[in-house]
């Protein structure tokens, strides 16, 4: 009948806001994970110590060829660099280590950005695969889910920027994969092969994607230009960069590593809780869709990492492809599932299992105490063993023992055996040894005095706050410390002394001046007339306050929505502290956050 609504046209009409709310559900569950993930960056960016010998051992490479020791010299009695990974990862990053103060920190942002780019790039496979927004944010969140996806991305290993090139360039073949131009993507096979020869399954997956298409001369071109290829970098490195030297020995030696079944089982295990789930849904994609070209790269990524995974020293690291890979068909199969709730709800489920999963095996991230652990440990083996003779001399197992006891048992076996190795293998210092070893002796005493000096010197500040009647008022403010609040008493004296704010900015070099002329105005600017240790105190203290959860947290970015920029706005957060702290004193009260709520409700 006319203006009748047939029963069955009911359902239907709410099927696009299930598949939103679907949608929504999944990208907070991801998001959930990834952000687990990417909170601990900061802290093991910044951690001074290494994550593993590994990092000591490139870092030390590193530092040698800068100072133009050859890294791929033969192997002696008096020394050997190991040099395993490719020369296009020396070349740079000693370009980015400073050699007068060595960090990890460069080496680390690069490999930070690598693992961005690795997310990124599986967005936008994700994407090309479906043309869904869905899939191409979903896939990044993916990859950034597992936890030691984020551990490489902040270890300075070659890992990260060699996968991200190499992903890269397969998609640029998955997206010329019918054309000539697929051609196109063998130079970034090659650098990326030469950054770390470890991700060789994106050009392998080429090639005999061309030949079950049958294109015979297209894979004869490919395979010509990736085998002239290496072979010229090889020549290049060889007899033109690295000239003299046993590049080709160092070079080749990294594949020849022996296997081992403990370590091929231990790899096993591994893919069997992280990886079987999304195997199945990715294998499970590349039937439905008949992708022969994705099916050559997931099966060559997964059987390649599966046999590298045996080799001794080996690690999660051979994994790292086929997490980029899975998740990009994992997203592109759940985002053109969402239309049937069914499929959809058994994907998501199996999705949480994942993520859920994806966080075995990951390294704890660093705490504060690791940091005062890692430094009191250094400075002990400064200390006491100066050099590498001497690590040689006090033996492996006191070495172990003695570092167990140092860092609480936070680091044992595993880091003393990778220190006594890189003792074997170290030229050291033989001459000068009793001369040296005093010096440094030297050195560290005068950092501990000075260390000592200064925990007296903020003893004593905080003693002497006691005896100031409004310190304690400048104390209620929270991120104000004992050393701000003391030093800025330093440098004003006594608050009460000050007749209005005015003069106190003044004192403070901050108030504001403007040079105008005429129909001219300018811009306003603080004077810098005042005290500048004053104004410097005010400014850190700014910094503290308007973090997440500070007390100008929301002023501060009220500030900076409505146009200011950062240095300005922190200058205005400064001038408002101020005030406040003259406030206090003037009133005689202590810091009330919610002091306008609570006047409000007075008056009310």
């Amino acid at each position: 009948m006319p203006g009748t609504t047939k029963l069955e046209d009911l359902p239907t009409a709410a099927h696009p806001q299930r598949k939103v709310l679907h949608g929504v559900g999944i990208v907070l569950l991801a998001s959930a994970f990834a952000a687990w993930n990417l909170s601990p960056w900061p802290a093991r960016l910044r951690y001074p110590g290494e994550w593993c010998g590994v990092e000591g051992m490139r870092l030390a490479e590193m530092l040698h060829l800068r100072q133009g020791i050859p890294i791929y010299a033969p192997a002696s009695a008096e020394r050997f660099d190991a040099t395993i990974y490719g020369p296009l990862y020396y070349l740079i990053g000693s370009r980015l280590v400073d050699p007068e103060k060595p960090v990890y920190l460069p080496l680390r942002l690069l490999a930070a950005l690598g693992t961005l780019g690795c997310a990124a790039v599986s967005g936008a496979l994700a994407f090309q695969l479906g043309r869904r927004s869905l899939a191409a944010v979903l896939a990044p969140l993916i990859v950034l889910s597992y936890g030691f996806f984020s551990f490489y991305g902040t270890s300075s290993r070659a890992d990260s920027l060699a996968l991200c090139l190499s992903v890269a360039g397969a998609l640029l073949a998955y997206r010329f994969r019918k054309d000539p131009k697929i051609l196109l993507a063998a130079p970034i096979f090659l650098v990326a092969f030469f950054y770390k020869q470890q991700f060789v399954a994106a050009p392998l997956a080429v090639f005999i994607f061309l030949i079950l298409e049958k294109r015979f001369r297209r894979a004869a071109a490919f395979a010509g230009l990736m085998t002239v290829g290496v072979f010229g970098l090889l020549a290049l490195f060889q007899f033109v960069v690295f000239p003299g030297q046993a590049f080709f020995t160092h070079f080749y030696s990294y594949n020849l590593l022996p296997f081992s079944w403990t370590q091929f089982k231990g790899g096993v295990i591994l893919f069997a809780v992280l990886f079987v789930v999304p195997t199945l849904v990715g294998l499970e994609y590349v039937r439905v869709h008949r992708d022969r070209f994705l099916a050559c790269y997931l099966l060559a990524a997964t059987i390649i990492a599966l046999l590298a995974v045996g080799k001794e020293g080996s690690d999660t690291n051979y994994f790292l492809e086929s997490i980029v890979i899975l998740a990009a068909l994992y997203a592109a199969f759940l985002a053109e599932r969402l239309a049937q709730p069914a499929q959809a709800v058994e994907l998501l489920v199996l999705m949480a299992v994942m993520l859920f999963s994806a966080q075995f095996f990951t390294p704890s991230a660093p705490r504060p105490d690791d940091f005062a652990r890692d430094r009191e440990l250094q400075n002990y083996l400064l200390k006491h063993y100066p050099t590498p003779l001497d690590i040689l001399e006090c033996g492996l197992s006191p070495l172990v023992n003695e570092m167990k006891q140092i860092s609480r048992g936070k680091l044992g076996e595993k880091r003393a055996k990778a220190l006594y190795t890189a003792a074997e293998t170290s030229v050291g210092i033989r001459e000068g040894r009793i001369g040296m070893t005093f010096e440094l002796q030297e050195l560290l005493h005068g950092i501990e005095e000075c260390e000592r000096f200064m925990n007296r010197i903020e003893e004593e500040l905080a003693h002497r706050l006691q005896d100031v009647p409004y310190s304690r008022l400048l104390l209620s403010m929270k991120g104000i410390g004992e050393i701000t609040v003391a030093g800025l008493i330093g440098e004003v004296g006594d608050f009460s002394k000050f007749r209005t704010i005015s003069e106190l900015l003044k004192c403070a070099g901050l108030n504001l001046f403007e040079i105008s002329s005429g129909k001219r105005q300018g811009s306003r600017h603080i004077s810098k007339k005042g005290r500048a240790l004053m104004r410097k105190l005010l400014y850190f203290a700014a910094l503290c306050t308007v973090r997440q959860g500070g007390i100008m947290h929301d002023r501060y970015q009220r500030y900076l929505q409505n146009g200011m920029k950062k240095m300005k706005a922190l200058v205005a957060i400064s001038r408002k502290l101020l005030g406040i702290m003259f406030a206090l004193v003037r009133n005689h009260t202590f810091y009330q956050e919610d002091y306008l709520a609570t006047r409000y409700l007075k008056v009310a």
